[in-house]
């Protein structure tokens, strides 16, 4: 799945596996710690019942893949888009809110490289960004 992405999502995908674990982990003392105290037995079993458990089990794993890959990474996803994948994605929603908050009807490339990005982009990268932001219908 890493293969299949690039930039932002992949990062957040490969830093998940570690959270995986640690969530398999937590999965494993949740269920240890819920199960404190509820043994029939008395004596040794008990004691030893009682103690942390010492590795995650095959379900906890199971478990924790399960809810990274079916509710955080959707979830993660849709928070990315949020903030753009790229930085064409973010200097376009950078200068579409500053075409919306400053009310204007009609700007040029200037207005858009100056105020808008400051002067981030040349002006050759900002006609580009002109362009795309014309062939996704954001501006006419």
């Amino acid at each position: 799945m890493k293969r299949a992405l690039d930039g932002v999502e992949r990062q957040w995908l490969v830093k998940s596996e570690s959270q995986v674990l640690r969530l398999a982990g937590a999965l494993t003392y949740l269920s240890w710690a819920f199960a404190l105290g509820t043994s029939e037995t008395n004596g040794l079993a008990m004691i030893t019942a009682d103690l942390e458990p010492r590795e995650i089990g095959v379900e906890f794993m199971s478990a924790a893949i399960r809810l990274a890959k079916e509710y955080f990474w959707p979830h993660a996803r849709a928070a990315l888009r949020q903030v753009g994948l790229t930085d064409r994605h973010r200097n376009a929603r950078r200068a579409l809110r500053w075409i919306a908050a400053s009310g204007k009807q009609e700007v040029s490339r200037e207005d858009i490289r100056r105020d808008a990005l400051g002067q981030a982009l040349d002006a050759e990268q900002v006609q580009e960004l002109i362009v795309t932001l014309v062939r996704w219908g954001w501006l006419r």
